[in-house]
């Protein structure tokens, strides 16, 4: 039987604090006394809401002591397989009370043919046919420092005492931004780099990448990476690609396609926002399928501007569509009358009652030259609208 090492971390531990009367320090530094050499079992967290494939940790007592880190569960998954058990039994070898993590050595069969977590059909089927937030910078960067960072790795054999230090420092930005992208292909990016540079002797920075994994999970609960995303779904607005698109989609058909997000994914949206991205990171999800999924919620949350349980409705698109024309022709009568006259062919009749109301108070409005064509399908098709233009806005909008 060969031995593995499977580290476990997510401390400090949940179930200590009726057996070490103490403060946390305290408690874990005993915990830690009492651990070295005692026998762990690893078990899949079925309860676990967040990630549905967490292995988690029991000690001596049974008591829930963390998980086995990210890049490690698929190993354990396999030897549980291999096994036809549920659980796998290991022992305490080294204690390593700086980064709060134990390391467990375990006994299996298992030939330790490695393998990722492969991009789930299910996602790629979901269909989104709405409008696309614009690339991030931080996302941008990434896709240039992974092609970066293989491109040089390549050529290894030929670099100078400067391309060591380059590399180094190009790391050091990957690190720094690579948490980030929660993406199923970064996830795996991230472990395929960490084994890379394990196999070219760079097991320093093969350690940094192994910690950025850890903190883009942790990040994703409640950190940076939580935060970077929540303002990114709910600060789209004026000048935004989702904003410029928002006339050609209705926001009731967006929401249907979300809501078919597989895992009600959605849902949590809505309901556990503060559960969200841990959950995104966890569900390995494709990245192209991924932005679609979180574009249509920020254009969703950008149409109801931030309202999560009011979406605006057709009819109130419709009235703000009439109000915002009819302010720009408050001073034209010719152009209020023909407004009127597309309101009444596209069979708006209340708009088209109030736009005559409005009429009336145009009679002294002065009168410049010019034309103005709005295309808006969502509503009916074509509106087109000539004549007499004003060049001066006020506050007389209808209000519905």
């Amino acid at each position: 039987m060969a031995k593995y090492i499977l580290h476990i971390v997510a401390l400090p531990y949940l179930d200590l604090k009726p057996w070490f009367k103490a403060s946390d320090t305290e408690r874990i530094a005993a915990f830690y006394d009492e651990a070295m050499g005692r026998t762990f079992t690893f078990r899949v967290s079925e309860a676990n809401n967040v990630d549905v494939k967490a292995v988690i940790a029991y000690d001596w007592k049974g008591r829930r002591v963390g998980y086995v880190k990210d890049s490690e569960r698929m190993m354990a998954l396999a030897m549980m397989s291999h096994s036809g058990r549920k659980s796998l039994r290991g022992r305490v070898v080294e204690v390593n009370a700086e980064h709060k993590c134990l390391m467990v050595e375990v006994e299996s069969e298992w030939d330790g043919k490695r393998f990722e977590m492969g991009l789930d059909e299910t996602f790629l089927k979901w269909h989104y046919s709405g409008p696309m937030m614009k690339e991030t910078e931080e996302m941008e960067s990434l896709c240039f420092m992974m092609d970066e960072i293989d491109e040089r790795l390549e050529e290894m054999e030929l670099w100078t005492e400067t391309d060591w230090a380059d590399f180094h420092d190009l790391m050091e930005n990957f690190c720094r931004v690579t948490k980030l992208d929660i993406s199923a292909e970064m996830i795996n990016y991230r472990k395929q780099l960490t084994r890379k540079l394990e196999e070219k002797g760079m097991k320093e920075l093969a350690f940094k990448v192994e910690l950025e994994n850890g903190r883009a999970g942790s990040g994703s609960k409640a950190g940076d990476v939580n935060d970077y995303w929540l303002h990114l779904l709910t600060s789209q607005g004026k000048g935004s690609r989702l904003y410029a698109e928002r006339e050609k989609y209705c926001v009731a058909d967006i929401e249907n396609e979300l809501k078919e997000f597989p895992d009600n994914l959605y849902n949590t949206w809505v309901n556990k926002s503060e559960q969200f991205v841990a959950k995104v990171y966890y569900m390995h999800i494709p990245k192209q399928v991924l932005w679609g999924f979180l574009s249509g919620i920020a254009f969703v949350e950008m149409m109801r501007g931030g309202d999560k349980g009011t979406a605006m409705t057709e009819e109130e698109m419709r009235h703000k569509l009439v109000n915002e024309l009819a302010e720009m022709y408050c001073y034209s009568k010719d152009k209020l009358i023909d407004l009127r006259i597309t309101c009444r062919s596209l069979g708006w009749k209340e708009e088209e009652k109030h736009v005559k109301e409005l009429i009336s108070k145009s009679e002294k409005a002065n009168k410049n030259t010019g034309n103005i064509t709005f295309d808006h399908p969502t509503f009916g098709g074509d509106m087109n609208v000539s004549g007499n233009l004003n060049d001066v806005h006020d506050n007389n909008t209808i209000n519905f």
